[in-house]
Protein backbone atom coordinates (compact mmCIF):
# COMPACT_ATOMS: atom_id res chain seq x y z
CA UNK A 1 0.00 0.00 0.00
CA UNK A 2 1.40 3.37 -0.96
CA UNK A 3 2.52 5.55 1.95
CA UNK A 4 0.72 8.44 0.26
CA UNK A 5 -2.64 6.92 1.12
CA UNK A 6 -4.25 8.42 4.20
CA UNK A 7 -6.49 7.13 7.00
CA UNK A 8 -10.12 8.16 6.67
CA UNK A 9 -13.17 8.07 8.92
CA UNK A 10 -16.21 7.87 6.67
CA UNK A 11 -19.69 8.49 8.02
CA UNK A 12 -23.28 7.88 7.11
CA UNK A 13 -25.35 11.04 7.57
CA UNK A 14 -28.96 10.46 8.72
CA UNK A 15 -29.07 9.07 12.24
CA UNK A 16 -25.28 8.98 12.46
CA UNK A 17 -24.07 12.56 12.23
CA UNK A 18 -27.35 14.46 12.41
CA UNK A 19 -30.83 13.86 13.74
CA UNK A 20 -32.96 14.23 10.62
CA UNK A 21 -35.96 12.07 11.45
CA UNK A 22 -38.40 14.98 11.89
CA UNK A 23 -37.29 16.42 8.55
CA UNK A 24 -37.72 13.11 6.73
CA UNK A 25 -41.11 12.50 8.30
CA UNK A 26 -42.38 15.99 7.52
CA UNK A 27 -41.31 15.63 3.89
CA UNK A 28 -42.61 12.09 3.42
CA UNK A 29 -45.93 12.82 5.07
CA UNK A 30 -46.37 16.01 3.04
CA UNK A 31 -46.03 13.90 -0.10
CA UNK A 32 -48.54 11.32 1.14
CA UNK A 33 -51.07 13.90 2.25
CA UNK A 34 -50.87 15.65 -1.11
CA UNK A 35 -52.31 12.44 -2.57
CA UNK A 36 -54.90 12.05 0.18
CA UNK A 37 -52.98 9.24 1.89
CA UNK A 38 -52.58 8.86 5.64
CA UNK A 39 -49.29 10.02 7.18
CA UNK A 40 -46.96 7.83 9.23
CA UNK A 41 -45.92 8.47 12.83
CA UNK A 42 -42.47 10.06 12.97
CA UNK A 43 -40.98 6.98 14.68
CA UNK A 44 -42.03 4.77 11.75
CA UNK A 45 -39.50 6.56 9.55
CA UNK A 46 -36.68 4.89 11.46
CA UNK A 47 -37.47 1.74 9.50
CA UNK A 48 -38.63 3.38 6.28
CA UNK A 49 -35.39 5.25 5.57
CA UNK A 50 -31.92 3.95 4.80
CA UNK A 51 -31.80 2.84 1.17
CA UNK A 52 -32.22 6.10 -0.71
CA UNK A 53 -35.18 8.27 -1.62
CA UNK A 54 -36.76 5.95 -4.17
CA UNK A 55 -36.89 2.99 -1.80
CA UNK A 56 -38.29 5.28 0.90
CA UNK A 57 -41.12 6.32 -1.42
CA UNK A 58 -41.76 2.72 -2.45
CA UNK A 59 -42.01 1.67 1.19
CA UNK A 60 -44.35 4.53 2.08
CA UNK A 61 -46.67 3.76 -0.82
CA UNK A 62 -46.62 0.01 -0.15
CA UNK A 63 -47.53 0.60 3.47
CA UNK A 64 -50.57 2.58 2.35
CA UNK A 65 -51.45 -0.01 -0.32
CA UNK A 66 -51.21 2.67 -2.98
CA UNK A 67 -50.69 2.01 -6.67
CA UNK A 68 -49.46 5.54 -7.38
CA UNK A 69 -46.69 5.86 -9.94
CA UNK A 70 -43.43 5.70 -7.98
CA UNK A 71 -41.56 8.12 -10.23
CA UNK A 72 -44.30 10.73 -9.91
CA UNK A 73 -44.45 10.28 -6.15
CA UNK A 74 -40.67 10.44 -5.91
CA UNK A 75 -40.59 13.77 -7.72
CA UNK A 76 -43.21 15.13 -5.34
CA UNK A 77 -41.36 13.77 -2.31
CA UNK A 78 -38.11 15.42 -3.40
CA UNK A 79 -39.93 18.71 -3.91
CA UNK A 80 -41.34 18.46 -0.39
CA UNK A 81 -37.92 17.48 0.94
CA UNK A 82 -36.27 20.51 -0.59
CA UNK A 83 -38.83 22.70 1.14
CA UNK A 84 -38.20 21.04 4.50
CA UNK A 85 -34.52 20.08 4.28
CA UNK A 86 -33.52 22.21 7.30
CA UNK A 87 -36.49 21.27 9.48
CA UNK A 88 -35.46 20.42 13.07
CA UNK A 89 -31.95 19.29 12.17
CA UNK A 90 -29.54 18.73 15.05
CA UNK A 91 -26.01 17.37 15.35
CA UNK A 92 -25.87 14.73 18.06
CA UNK A 93 -24.55 16.11 21.34
CA UNK A 94 -20.85 15.48 21.85
CA UNK A 95 -20.25 14.33 18.29
CA UNK A 96 -18.56 17.48 16.87
CA UNK A 97 -15.97 17.32 19.63
CA UNK A 98 -15.29 13.63 18.99
CA UNK A 99 -15.00 14.25 15.26
CA UNK A 100 -12.51 17.04 15.89
CA UNK A 101 -10.45 14.64 17.98
CA UNK A 102 -10.33 12.27 15.00
CA UNK A 103 -9.14 15.10 12.78
CA UNK A 104 -6.45 15.90 15.33
CA UNK A 105 -5.30 12.28 15.10
CA UNK A 106 -4.82 12.69 11.35
CA UNK A 107 -8.01 11.18 9.97
CA UNK A 108 -9.65 12.64 6.91
CA UNK A 109 -13.36 13.04 7.66
CA UNK A 110 -15.79 12.17 4.87
CA UNK A 111 -19.53 11.61 4.47
CA UNK A 112 -21.03 8.93 2.22
CA UNK A 113 -24.82 8.90 2.22
CA UNK A 114 -27.79 7.80 0.12
CA UNK A 115 -29.37 11.23 0.53
CA UNK A 116 -29.34 13.25 -2.75
CA UNK A 117 -25.92 14.83 -3.19
CA UNK A 118 -26.92 18.51 -3.04
CA UNK A 119 -29.22 17.98 -0.08
CA UNK A 120 -26.52 16.04 1.76
CA UNK A 121 -24.22 19.05 1.51
CA UNK A 122 -26.99 21.41 2.61
CA UNK A 123 -27.77 19.21 5.62
CA UNK A 124 -24.15 18.92 6.76
CA UNK A 125 -23.49 22.62 6.31
CA UNK A 126 -26.49 23.43 8.53
CA UNK A 127 -24.95 21.62 11.50
CA UNK A 128 -21.17 21.62 11.04
CA UNK A 129 -18.63 24.35 10.22
CA UNK A 130 -17.64 24.91 6.58
CA UNK A 131 -14.94 22.49 5.49
CA UNK A 132 -15.26 20.34 8.61
CA UNK A 133 -15.66 17.27 6.36
CA UNK A 134 -13.15 17.06 3.53
CA UNK A 135 -15.61 15.25 1.25
CA UNK A 136 -19.42 15.06 1.35
CA UNK A 137 -20.89 12.63 -1.17
CA UNK A 138 -24.53 11.80 -1.65
CA UNK A 139 -26.58 9.94 -4.22
CA UNK A 140 -25.80 11.00 -7.78
CA UNK A 141 -27.26 9.93 -11.11
CA UNK A 142 -25.57 6.89 -12.59
CA UNK A 143 -23.66 6.05 -9.39
CA UNK A 144 -24.63 3.05 -7.22
CA UNK A 145 -25.84 3.62 -3.66
CA UNK A 146 -24.99 1.89 -0.39
CA UNK A 147 -24.51 -1.03 0.09
CA UNK A 148 -23.56 -1.69 -3.54
CA UNK A 149 -20.09 -3.29 -3.38
CA UNK A 150 -18.73 -0.99 -6.08
CA UNK A 151 -19.43 2.23 -4.20
CA UNK A 152 -17.06 2.37 -1.24
CA UNK A 153 -13.93 0.98 -2.95
CA UNK A 154 -14.32 3.59 -5.68
CA UNK A 155 -14.88 6.31 -3.08
CA UNK A 156 -11.78 5.29 -1.13
CA UNK A 157 -9.71 5.39 -4.29
CA UNK A 158 -11.10 8.81 -5.20
CA UNK A 159 -10.21 10.39 -1.85
CA UNK A 160 -6.85 8.63 -1.55
CA UNK A 161 -7.79 6.67 1.57
CA UNK A 162 -6.03 3.54 2.82
CA UNK A 163 -8.64 0.79 3.44
CA UNK A 164 -6.38 -0.83 6.05
CA UNK A 165 -6.40 2.35 8.17
CA UNK A 166 -9.91 3.61 7.48
CA UNK A 167 -13.28 3.03 9.14
CA UNK A 168 -16.95 3.38 8.24
CA UNK A 169 -19.44 4.60 10.83
CA UNK A 170 -23.21 4.28 10.50
CA UNK A 171 -26.47 3.37 12.20
CA UNK A 172 -27.89 0.59 10.01
CA UNK A 173 -27.23 -2.79 8.45
CA UNK A 174 -26.78 -0.98 5.13
CA UNK A 175 -23.80 0.86 6.60
CA UNK A 176 -22.23 -2.24 8.13
CA UNK A 177 -22.57 -4.06 4.80
CA UNK A 178 -21.07 -1.07 3.01
CA UNK A 179 -18.01 -1.16 5.28
CA UNK A 180 -17.53 -4.87 4.70
CA UNK A 181 -17.53 -4.52 0.90
CA UNK A 182 -14.22 -2.65 1.16
CA UNK A 183 -12.77 -4.43 4.18
CA UNK A 184 -13.18 -1.46 6.53
CA UNK A 185 -13.80 -1.62 10.26
CA UNK A 186 -17.57 -1.29 10.68
CA UNK A 187 -18.64 0.89 13.61
CA UNK A 188 -22.33 1.00 14.50
CA UNK A 189 -23.91 3.83 16.49
CA UNK A 190 -26.84 3.20 18.82
CA UNK A 191 -28.09 6.78 18.93
CA UNK A 192 -29.40 6.47 15.37
CA UNK A 193 -32.49 5.01 13.72
CA UNK A 194 -31.87 1.27 13.96
CA UNK A 195 -30.98 -0.86 16.94
CA UNK A 196 -28.37 -3.10 18.49
CA UNK A 197 -29.86 -6.32 17.13
CA UNK A 198 -29.77 -5.15 13.50
CA UNK A 199 -26.23 -3.83 13.78
CA UNK A 200 -24.92 -6.96 15.48
CA UNK A 201 -26.59 -9.20 12.92
CA UNK A 202 -24.98 -7.16 10.16
CA UNK A 203 -21.51 -7.76 11.59
CA UNK A 204 -20.63 -4.50 13.32
CA UNK A 205 -17.09 -4.61 14.74
CA UNK A 206 -17.96 -2.05 17.43
CA UNK A 207 -21.17 -0.62 18.82
CA UNK A 208 -21.16 2.86 20.34
CA UNK A 209 -23.72 4.05 22.86
CA UNK A 210 -22.25 7.55 23.18
CA UNK A 211 -20.39 9.82 20.70
CA UNK A 212 -17.58 10.17 23.24
CA UNK A 213 -16.69 6.52 22.58
CA UNK A 214 -15.89 7.23 18.94
CA UNK A 215 -12.18 8.01 19.26
CA UNK A 216 -11.46 4.87 21.27
CA UNK A 217 -13.35 2.67 18.80
CA UNK A 218 -11.62 4.13 15.76
CA UNK A 219 -8.17 4.14 17.37
CA UNK A 220 -5.03 5.88 16.23
CA UNK A 221 -4.08 5.25 12.59
CA UNK A 222 -1.22 2.76 12.21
Amino acid sequence: MSEKLIPAAIFDLDGTLIYTLACLAKSGNAMLESYGLDPYPVEDFKMLVGNGSRILVERMLAGRQSDLDVDQALDRYLACFRENVLYQLEAYAGLPESLQALKDQGYLLAVLTNKPDDLAKTTIEACYPPGFFSVIRGQRAGVPIKPDPRLLPAFLSEIGADPARSVFVGDSAVDMETAQTAGLKAIGVLWGYRGREELQAAGADFLLEDPRQLLAAVGEPL
